[in-house]
């Protein structure tokens, strides 16, 4: 079957044969880490129904689609949505010629049932030429469907189809969802659309702050949407929200001479937490500034979603915290806050004294009871062969003189790195890891009379979980580099070998996630090391017969997936168009980008996306 438009361009029709599309879906608190996900695939699976329906123009510098999303609420404001498809004319191909005539031209049963089929005379039939050959054909002008009953009758299955990390299921058990749907709000302009979804019917009731406004509201129209809920105390869009908490923060800040400590993944999570933007400012005991900076931070962070605040002179004993509303007139929301974190940095200054009764080093024998995988033995095991990789790492480095370390203070983070996991702090801290250990060595030295080794050592073992993710940055000395490289190509060499490489969305180990920080680690500190030969051939050497059995995965298969994170990469953290990436380093099939140095091969795939800025290159890049 063909279909061609007729009649006017979408862009020429009347602005009265368009309107603004709503949809909110309200339902029970929806955790903060799925809200911006969830926000982006309402949108587009919405636009996807009415994009395949003819009925919007994507042609336009302005994006015709909004999304808004709350602890309680996702939903996406469409504008300019035709209120029905424009008419056209379509034409619907029937029998070959050769069977719908006969002997002389006459026409068969084959072609008088294809014309009452149609509503036509045969004579009203015509031949047209096909790749198959020429067939009878009938071309008959069709009447565009209303966009109403098009968004009704698509938008429920386009948003049944839409996932989560986890999902729950109400009522007889059919409904599911990331959290049971209570309200669903559906216009086209100021007119409802009548749909169903989880069993919740549509209308033009919304729900108001649960403080600030009433229980329900109507929405008069779909542009008033964000009007609406903002009269009721709810900022709906993420970034205003964000916006307006950052706002907020500064005031309490200032009034108090502090201001806050930066951290904008935090905030990203705590602006989805609450509808209305606000903020209160609580204090703790200054006996608690005794602790670590990284501690207190991070009991700050992880264990109230509060924001620590500093002054010049370091760290205050005040923090900021979100609240779904404006003020705290009867100050609850301070001293629940207060009462909470002062009984978690107690419980840190604990650990933090228990732990140091014990000399550090005298915890490794402890990662023998310390299982790393069941098919991969303890982390002490680990630790062996870190050590032994990342000073084989440090040769190759040290060879052609790119690379000054302390070989003695690596070899030494190796053996400890993974002893915090023994204390009490990381068990009750998680969050922890690497830092407690680096604190913990610095600690000591100072004990022991300050030893300037121990200073790159502290560092090493501190910072060899990082880069944690794509944006992160890295360990901060040569030592830690390479203690972190040893770590993700172990984890990444022995697990694959065990269970596997990742498939699809499901990575529970974080294999991708180890694979893209080797890559940015030699990629981007520069370490002159190769995909092939010190990446894949050298740990696989390491780590041995680990595991037992034959390999889940070839080595030649890990080094797919490590060019993969390296593209990846490139085109994500480096900006660089995929067609360069498969020009220049897939140019010999991958075989260059494995056997090169990794850096090397980054380089020149980035002065070659640099090349194709240049005027006279865009020219010849089009001509051919």
């Amino acid at each position: 079957m063909m279909m061609e438009r007729s009649g006017d361009s979408e862009e020429a029709r009347s602005g009265a044969d368009r309107a603004d599309f709503l949809l909110e879906i309200g339902c029970e608190e929806i955790p903060a880490r799925m809200i911006g996900r969830a926000a982006v695939d309402l949108a587009e699976r919405l636009m996807g129904v009415l994009d395949s329906a003819g009925v919007i123009s994507l042609t336009g510098a302005q994006a015709p689609v909004r999304s808004f999303a709350a602890p309680r609420r996702i939903a996406a404001l469409v504008n300019g949505v035709l209120l029905k498809q424009a008419d056209h004319e379509e034409e619907v191909t029937g029998p070959p010629v050769s069977a719908a005539f006969g002997a002389g031209g006459r026409p068969t049963q084959a072609a008088a049932a294809f014309a009452r089929k149609m509503g036509v005379a045969v004579s009203e039939l015509m031949r047209v030429n096909t790749v198959r050959g020429e067939y009878v054909a009938v071309r008959r002008l069709v009447t565009g469907r209303s966009t109403s009953d098009i968004i009704a009758e698509g938008l429920p299955r386009a948003i049944a189809g839409m996932t989560f990390p986890k999902m729950m299921r109400w009522g007889d058990g059919s409904r599911r969802f990331v959290r049971p749907v209570h309200w669903v709000v559906a216009m086209l302009g100021d007119q409802v659309v009548p749909l169903e979804l989880f069993g919740a019917a549509s209308g033009r009731r919304s729900a108001g702050h649960r403080v600030l406004g009433e229980r329900w509201i109507a929405i008069a129209s779909a542009r008033d949407y964000e009007r609406a809920l903002l009269a009721q105390g709810i900022v709906a869009g993420r970034e205003e929200r964000r916006q307006a908490l950052r706002g907020k923060m500064a005031e309490l800040s200032e009034a108090a001479g502090v201001r806050c400590v930066e951290d904008e993944e935090l905030m990203a999570e705590v602006a989805d937490l609450v509808e209305h933007p606000g903020a209160v400012l609580g204090s703790f005991s200054g006996e608690f500034l005794e602790l670590p900076r990284e501690i207190l931070v991070t009991t700050l962070r992880h264990h109230q979603k509060s924001f620590a605040t500093e002054t010049d002179r370091g760290l205050s004993n005040h923090f900021l915290s979100v609240a779904d509303r404006d003020g705290d007139p009867e100050g609850h929301v301070r001293q629940g806050n207060e009462w909470v974190i002062a009984g978690r940095l107690e419980d840190a200054r604990f650990f933090l004294r228990e732990d140091q009764k014990v000399p550090f080093a005298s915890r490794r024998e402890k990662l023998k009871q310390i299982t790393f995988h069941a098919k991969a033995g303890s982390y002490f095991e680990k630790s062996e062969r870190i050590e032994t990789l990342a000073l084989s790492l440090a040769g190759r480095l040290e060879a052609d003189g790119s690379v000054r370390l302390d070989r003695q203070a690596l070899a030494e983070a190796a053996r400890l790195c993974k002893c915090d996991l023994t204390t009490g702090l990381v068990g009750e801290f998680p969050e922890l890891q690497g830092v407690a250990g680096g604190i913990y060595i610095e600690r000591e030295s100072l004990r022991e009379g300050g030893q300037e080794a121990a200073v790159s050592l502290a560092a090493a073992v501190r910072d060899h979980y990082r880069p944690v993710g794509a944006r992160d940055s890295l360990p901060a000395t040569p030592e830690g580099k390479l203690l972190a490289l040893a770590d993700r190509l172990d984890t990444l060499t022995v697990l694959s070998r065990s269970i596997g490489l990742p498939k699809g969305s499901k990575d529970p180990f974080a294999l991708r996630r180890a694979a893209l920080a080797a890559v940015r680690i030699v990629a981007e500190a520069p370490l002159g090391l190769r995909l092939w030969e010190d990446l894949v051939l050298l740990p696989s050497r390491v780590s041995g017969q680990t595991g037992g059995g034959a390999p889940a995965v070839s080595e030649s298969e890990l080094l797919v997936f490590l060019l993969d994170r390296f593209q990846f990469w490139l085109k994500e953290t480096k900006g660089v168009r995929y067609d360069t990436v498969n020009a220049d380093m897939l140019a010999s099939g991958g075989h260059r980008a494995a056997s090169e140095m990794l850096p090397r091969v980054a380089e020149k795939v980035l002065a070659l996306e640099r090349l194709r800025e240049l005027p006279e290159i865009a020219v010849l890049i089009e001509m051919h």
